[in-house]
């Protein structure tokens, strides 16, 4: 009865079997019809014996059982050509982390369609896992030359992206080198190299291929950008200066460049250019909140008080920096003597990186006015809500004690 299976017939049966289960978390598409009438008969009743075995691998895999579907997936591969069958079995046997079905499959995915690039993409991440370098080297090779050069930026990011969550910094940044010196004269390629070597925590290799990655593509504005934060982070922050004034002088408009470049200024405390360039960002988007929150901090440092007010109260509407307009705030009515106001400002903050601080501050300011009990309870309260901190509470405590 076996040679009655026809594929419309297994099309069939497929696709009421899948109305039927609807399985969660699926990770097979249904075979179409064109793909079973591809199947070679290469004998009496062996065809009929592909369909059914192909049969149990749909079945059983949208009803979850993927090992199964697997299992009868290989077998028919190790019985036909068809690239779509070793494809569809290596697929699984990679979702499934099963090491050594995926090398079975691969073998005959990659025997069957040498040039596919899904192909080398796929061995390169089983054996980016299994540390293979040498293995991993050719694959990403082959990888690379076979993606069009449109595509390749996004087949590099999806490589990282794999290392990222699998595989170890050694073999990760040795393979890397490698493949950087096999392209040298790719800027895609050492900028990727870069972007690893700086996910490490490699700061002075990611500069250097960055460095090589400009030498063939010097007006790439991301290469620039990510050399000046290299460079901040390597404690040049001279010559980072020296980059993004070049890059603002060439692109005016970008107002993303020209912050990057104010918060530089800031760090620097050349306080006067740093509120000149917020100003000319603030002059094109008045409520840009980073702009905002940094052109307040200048006037602060200024001691433009009046101005650094202004630009916190605007802050207000943005949620991004509104806890750290309420406590700058804060600290400006502290400093204007208006304690009620300072502690009705760090009142409003409630949770967050900030919250600790205004806690503290709204206290103390309390004890300054000879609001003792309160500040007390305050202090207790903060001591339940951050135990790890109790230490310091208890000795603020006692020094509004001592001065009471």
């Amino acid at each position: 009865m076996i040679k009655a299976f026809t594929p419309a017939l297994v099309l069939g049966l497929l696709v009421a079997g899948c109305a039927r289960i609807q399985p969660q978390g699926e990770i097979l598409e249904p075979l179409t019809e064109e793909q079973l009438k591809e199947l070679p008969p290469t004998g009496p009743g062996v065809k009929a014996d592909i369909l059914y075995l192909l049969l149990a691998a749909e079945i059983a895999g949208q009803r979850g059982q993927y090992p199964l579907a697997l299992d009868y997936y290989l077998q028919v591969a190790e019985k036909v050509p068809d690239v779509w069958v070793a494809e569809r079995a290596a697929r699984i046997a990679l979702y499934l982390q099963d090491s050594e079905k995926a090398s079975r499959a691969l073998a005959l995915w990659l025997q069957r369609a040498p040039d596919s690039p899904a192909a080398h993409k796929a061995a390169l991440m089983l054996v980016l896992e299994r540390a293979q370098i040498d293995q991993a080297v050719s694959h990403f090779d082959r990888l690379l030359r076979l993606t069009p050069e449109k595509e390749r930026s996004k087949a590099l990011l999806d490589i990282l992206r794999f290392m990222d969550r699998k595989v170890d910094k050694d073999t990760a940044l040795a393979v890397m080198e490698r493949i950087s010196q096999r392209f040298a004269g790719s800027p895609e390629v050492l900028y990727a190299h870069a972007m690893l070597a700086l996910r490490h925590g490699e700061i002075r290799q990611a500069l250097n291929q960055v460095t090589r990655a400009l030498a063939l593509r010097p007006d790439w504005e991301k290469l620039r950008i990510m050399q000046s934060r290299l460079l901040i982070q390597l404690g040049e922050a001279g010559k980072a200066r020296k980059v993004l004034a070049d890059l603002v002088r060439g692109n005016p408009e970008n107002l993303q460049l020209r912050l990057l470049y104010a918060q530089l200024l800031l760090k620097q405390e050349a306080f006067a250019e740093a509120e000149k360039q917020l100003r000319r960002i603030l002059e094109h988007q008045p409520g840009h909140p980073d702009a905002l929150y940094a052109y307040a901090l200048v006037n602060l440092q200024k001691g433009d008080i009046r101005e650094a007010r202004r630009a916190l109260l605007r802050l207000l509407k943005q949620p991004k920096w509104r806890s750290e307009a309420y406590y700058y705030l804060g600290r400006i009515a502290l400093r204007q003597k208006d304690v009620q106001q300072a502690v009705e400002w760090f009142d409003k903050i409630k949770e967050g990186r900030l919250a600790f601080d205004a806690r503290l501050n709204a206290a103390l300011a309390l004890a300054q006015i000879n609001k003792i009990d309160e500040a007390l309870q305050r202090l207790d309260r903060l001591a339940d809500r951050y135990p790890q901190r109790r230490l310091q509470i208890h000795l603020i405590r006692a020094e509004i004690l001592t001065r009471a």
